[in-house]
């Protein structure tokens, strides 16, 4: 994930659906923080707005224009993990 003025920064998505996603695993995020997030396995970065935190969890809406969120909207059920498998990383 890239956030302006703060850099990057790695985290565990936890959740993920075509309207957001959930990360633990990096600093906390600030309601209203904007930035963009990459996930393996999605050739384009996700624009997103933090709309919470809590207990380490931060979780983001995406701001995905009509032609980004037409390409992303299938992606979440390719890429849902299995119940045992490691969390997906997001850069």
């Amino acid at each position: 994930m890239s956030i302006a003025g703060q850099g990057t920064a790695s985290a565990r998505v936890t959740d993920l659906s075509a309207g957001g996603a959930s990360l633990c695993g990096a600093k906390t995020l600030l309601p209203g923080v904007t930035g963009t997030l990459q996930i393996d396995g999605v050739s384009f970065p996700l624009p997103f707005v933090v709309h919470g935190a809590d207990h380490g969890v931060s979780h983001l809406g995406f701001r995905l224009d009509a032609a980004a969120a037409a390409a992303f909207e299938p992606l979440p059920e390719r890429l849902a993990l299995p119940e045992r498998s490691a969390p997906r990383r997001a850069a």
